[in-house]
């Protein structure tokens, strides 16, 4: 057993002894078993660069950007990769510790970027937490929840769950006197948060943002992959061609399904399904034979086409050629 908990520690000579004591294991295969026990949280890998709207980084490149932050940060390894998204820079470590290495160099990187926040971005869970009264009475008059009594009164709970209490929700920001109050706390610890609470002498209801994934298109070539990672060319929408300036009057052929539809379809066939609260990719084989489907179903609409020269009847969309992925799946 002991031997086995080694294999979390890639620091030490335990994977040479584990090769030498069990010669039928071989150590690569060691190896890849503890590199993907190394990289099970990461989102703990990222160090986030809050930026205003306007500052002038934003207008520089993911290039220049790495070579300045490395500059910064002790080690050439400790940065893999950085890009710039709406809320600021993000800057992707290769395991957790190095994370909060570069994080140790936040003060050198607020003397270059100014007045900012940085932080390391960890995977979190958000609460919701009320109705409570957003003002309360005191000896020496009226205080607001958030100037800090909020906190106070949360203290005891944060020994064992790291809070941080962000504020009112959207719909709690009128001139009700009830609210209700968002709480974060990382992943790992948010079982262990209560599941009551009693808060100023009143018992309050708690509930958990469930996290709802969102399907990443890319806004190059529509595919459903990063765009900051897509090396493909600007691809037109309507046609599946390289993208040009004119409209595009020719009829719609997906990039994705190869169908008689637009690439932005919300019913393509080769797009994901949520399903009993998870996202269900078709596999590979399932996508070659949706692809098959579209491609018959295109080759259709071309051939009435030319067969008929006079308006051809419109085709709403993916809808139109009767694929979809539970006919691909159920054979």
């Amino acid at each position: 057993m002991q031997a086995i908990k080694c294999l979390l520690d890639l620091t030490n000579d335990c994977l040479e002894n584990l090769e030498i004591q069990h010669p039928a294991i071989r150590f690569d295969s060691l190896a890849l078993i503890a590199d993907g026990a190394s990289r099970q949280n990461k989102e703990d890998r990222r160090v986030k660069i809050r930026l205003k709207l306007d500052h002038e980084a934003q207008e520089n490149g993911s290039f220049e950007l790495h070579q300045t932050i490395q500059k910064l940060v002790p080690g050439s390894l400790l940065v893999s990769d950085i890009w710039i998204d709406p809320s600021g820079i993000a800057v992707l470590a290769p395991f957790p510790a190095k994370a909060a290495a570069v994080l140790q160099e936040k003060k050198l990187i607020k003397d270059i970027f100014g007045k900012i926040l940085v932080e390391c971005q960890g995977a979190r869970t958000s609460f919701v937490i009320g109705s409570i009264n957003k003002k309360i009475r005191c000896l020496d008059g009226m205080y607001d929840q958030m100037d800090g009594l909020l906190q106070k009164e949360l203290a005891h709970f944060r020994d064992t769950v790291p809070i941080r209490v962000t504020g009112w929700t959207r719909r709690s920001q009128n001139d009700e006197p009830y609210g209700y109050f968002r709480i974060c706390v990382p992943d790992l610890k948010a079982g262990k948060f209560p599941l009551r609470l009693h808060i100023f002498g009143e018992a309050i209801s708690i509930q958990r943002i469930r996290k709802c994934g969102q399907i990443v298109v890319c806004s190059k070539c529509h595919d459903f992959q990063v765009a900051r990672t897509c090396a493909r060319s600007i691809k037109c929408q309507n046609r599946g061609m390289n993208a040009h300036d004119s409209s595009c009057d020719r009829s719609p052929k997906c990039l994705n399904c190869l169908g008689h539809h637009c690439s932005t379809d919300l019913l393509c066939p080769a797009r994901s399904r949520y399903m009993n609260g998870v996202f269900v990719y078709p596999t590979g084989v399932q996508l070659k034979h949706i692809r098959a489907a579209g491609r018959r179903e295109f080759l259709k609409v071309k051939k009435y086409e030319a067969d008929n020269p006079s308006p051809s009847p419109s085709f709403k969309g993916a809808a139109e050629t009767g694929i979809t992925l539970s006919q691909v799946i159920n054979g």
